[in-house]
């Protein structure tokens, strides 16, 4: 087979398989779909026209979303806890299901959480919501039948089911810090219920003790500070007691990391200094009313091929971190509060293989006499609004940049060198250049 068949041979191949691959998620969509939501979203309204809606009481139909936080089911045995993503996709689904005249969308929430990776909101959503009494498979175990795109009653069943759900999570997956700040706040608790409104709620934050938080319709405390000895996934149990008696129990996941440095910080940390820099000059966005100071933080890896090991800029090489939204990608892994097997560092993807052999980059660099900048984007609050460096405009980012190297240039000169910067910047990181 000659080169250029072999190559048509594999374009083939690949397509096929890509068709399939496709096809397969697209039927794994449809089987889940149509597993769960039973009935159709659009035009659900219409459909009803023809019901006795008095017993709709709760102003939230949860059949008119895809369920995927699968709020039917959840606060039993197997499905009990929760997280900010999980969180946040019930929030979205209540606040659709109620034709968005209740809860709030969880892109408006976003724009409150607190920003710190050693204090972490907890939302709460104590939700009374209904469904259709309709069963796709048989519709003689329900209350109605479903006819030329209409619903219409067929027996005395109740036309509609009645469903409570009670979700508690740490609005950030990830913290980093021996001590945790678990902050309570009216601004995250949403409660939509005529007969189960929280009287009481105990929290226990993964160490054994419980703590009151709510009671007497108001936060007991809104600032419970947590100490954790190990890093790892902590699971946070809280239990509600409700007007009508009743109670619950529901979890909450994140993981804690508590800080030890690695082993190139423990090596050279006497040659490792952090700093954070301001723009001089502002940027207004489109979505912006008036013009904001960008922010940039940056490490230094102080050259190693000295004898008097200080910390003295002599010949920088800046490496700037690419598009990372939210600030995932941290500048060494005891910056980010992911598990290690769950992200990357800038310091670990600055690698190469020779001869099968793995080469990090900085070290390399460090010891033919550089002075390695790693410069990371991240997100930062200026008033009310929280500026998400890693995927901000470029224009704000670039003109931080400007300032970063106009400090660079004026640092150089007061060491006495005459070196240019070299700058590297993938992706975004080469546009702010």
């Amino acid at each position: 087979m000659t080169s250029t068949k072999k190559k048509q041979h594999f374009i083939c191949q690949f397509e096929n398989q890509l068709c399939k691959n496709i096809l397969v998620v697209f039927c794994l969509f449809f089987i889940f779909k149509n597993a769960y939501t039973q009935v159709p979203e659009s035009n659900l309204d219409e459909m009803l026209i023809d019901v006795d809606k008095t017993t709709f009481t709760s102003g939230i139909l949860y059949n008119k979303v895809t369920p995927i936080a699968d709020l039917s089911n959840f606060n039993m045995k197997n499905r009990n806890v929760s997280s900010k993503k999980h969180f946040e996709q019930a929030l979205y689904e209540l606040y659709r299901a109620s034709n968005k005249e209740k809860f709030v969308s969880y892109k408006e929430l976003r724009k409150k959480y607190i920003l710190n990776e050693r204090k972490v909101n907890i939302g709460i959503i104590n939700a009374s919501f209904q469904e259709l009494n309709y069963n796709h498979n048989n519709e003689n175990k329900g209350a109605l039948t479903l006819k030329n795109n209409k619903f219409k009653k067929i027996n005395d069943s109740p036309t509609f089911k009645d469903a409570h759900a009670l979700i508690i999570a740490p609005l950030n997956n990830y913290l980093v810090g021996k001590t945790i700040n678990f902050i309570f706040d009216e601004n995250f608790m949403f409660e939509e219920t005529y007969n189960k409104k929280i009287t009481s709620l105990v929290a226990d934050f993964g160490t054994n003790k419980k703590y009151t938080i709510y009671k007497n319709e108001a936060f007991v405390t809104k600032d419970i500070e947590i100490s954790y000895n190990e890093s790892g996934y902590k699971t946070l149990v809280f239990t509600a007691a409700f007007q009508d008696g009743t109670t619950k129990t529901t979890k909450g996941k994140l993981h804690v990391k508590v800080l030890s440095r690695n082993l190139s910080r423990m090596m050279d940390d006497s040659l490792v200094e952090d700093f954070t820099i301001t723009s001089t000059i502002p940027f207004q966005g489109y979505d912006e009313t008036s013009p904001i100071y960008g922010e940039l933080e940056y490490r230094v890896f102080y050259h190693t091929n000295n004898s008097n090991y200080q910390k003295t800029l002599l010949k920088p090489i800046i490496i700037i971190d690419g598009f990372d939204p939210e600030d995932k990608r941290k500048m060494q892994d005891d910056d980010s509060p992911k598990p290690a097997n769950e992200h990357h560092s800038i310091e670990e993807m600055m690698v190469y293989y020779k001869n099968k052999n793995k080469v990090e980059i900085i070290p390399l660099l460090r010891g033919l006499g550089y002075d390695v900048v790693i410069v990371n984007q991240p997100s930062y609050i200026r008033g009310d609004k929280t500026i998400d460096g890693g995927a901000d405009y470029i224009e704000r980012n670039a003109l931080t940049h400007v300032t970063l190297y106009q400090h660079l240039n004026n640092t150089l000169f007061s060491n006495g060198s005459s070196e240019e910067l070299v700058i590297v910047g993938p992706s975004m990181g080469g546009a702010n250049e």
